[in-house]
């Protein structure tokens, strides 16, 4: 599964379907959509699309959303609504265990507290009301940098340096709900390590995260950021490498059935930026 800020989904309909196919993912979470209205809708292939946004009288911004790969949408149970900056999802696996997926799209550093407040509160809420297998997705603008002693157990050694205030209510978050920040557990190389990087003013920063139970955590195998997939956005997507099942017992797909080659578009033309050009060379250089 991963988690991604896309910077506006109109007109990227096709991109998101595209990367997500090439990357083979199950359940994709997206941030900052800037979609109105609560819908679902089937995609191209029979993926499912869940989108969570603010009234369609308000302006567009915010806005959460879930896209969901064809063989995994028998095991979704249902989704709640809950605001433009928080979704739930509740997924049967193969071994008749249920999880709750939230997504969520936390605050600016520069909001309002009383704002922050409310949210936090909110998803709190949420939480409490959830099983014990629970994963939060998403982009909470929070960078909680890395663990500086043995009280700050929620996070590890393979974070950032710098920590802000909202970082420090995201550790708080999760020492209240026993959560980890799985991004600071595992230890990759700088270019799999920032979800937000910012050419231009020389601006990285760790701000889209993976957090699970700490009793459930045993699931989740790898995290880190995939430099490869573009969708016009300043964040990259963060993938999560995990052990749940849904294989057993798909709905029309056969043991060891061979799978379509996801289509591939080449978009050469974006190498005329030199940022894209030299995330590019960036790229082939870890694959050498």
């Amino acid at each position: 599964m991963g988690t991604w800020n896309i910077r506006g989904l109109n007109g990227k309909e096709e991109e998101l379907l595209d990367e997500f196919e090439k990357l083979g993912l199950n359940i994709l979470a997206i941030t900052e959509t800037k979609k109105k209205g609560r819908t679902s809708m089937e995609q191209r292939d029979g993926h499912l699309l869940i989108l969570s946004g603010v009234k369609v009288e308000e302006r567009a911004q915010a806005g959460v959303g879930c896209l969901i790969e064809r063989n995994i949408v028998e095991f979704v149970k249902k989704w709640e609504f809950y605001s433009e900056r928080i979704l739930k999802l509740e997924i049967e696996t193969d071994k008749k265990q249920e999880i709750n997926i939230i997504i969520i799209y936390g605050p600016n550093e520069d909001d309002r507290a009383a704002v922050k407040d409310e949210f936090w509160a909110e998803v709190t809420e949420i939480v409490d009301n959830a099983k014990d297998r629970t994963i939060i997705l998403g982009d909470l603008n929070g960078r909680v940098g890395r663990r500086l002693n043995d009280a700050e157990n929620v996070i590890g050694k393979h974070g950032e340096n710098i920590r802000n205030k909202n970082g420090r209510r995201i550790i708080e978050f999760c020492t209240q709900n026993n959560l980890l920040v799985m991004n600071t557990f595992f230890q990759h190389k700088e270019i799999h390590k920032y979800t937000r990087v910012l050419e231009s003013r020389n601006e990285k920063s760790i701000i889209d995260y993976v957090l699970i139970n700490r009793n459930f955590r045993h699931v989740i195998q790898d995290v880190r950021v995939k430099r490869g997939p573009e969708i016009n956005s300043d964040h990259f997507l963060v993938q999560a490498n995990t052990s749940i099942g849904y294989t057993k017992d798909r709905a029309g797909e056969k043991p060891n059935s061979p799978k379509k080659a996801p289509k591939v578009k080449l978009r050469t033309y974006k190498l005329n930026n030199p940022e894209v050009a030299r995330d590019y060379r960036n790229i082939i250089e870890e694959m050498i």
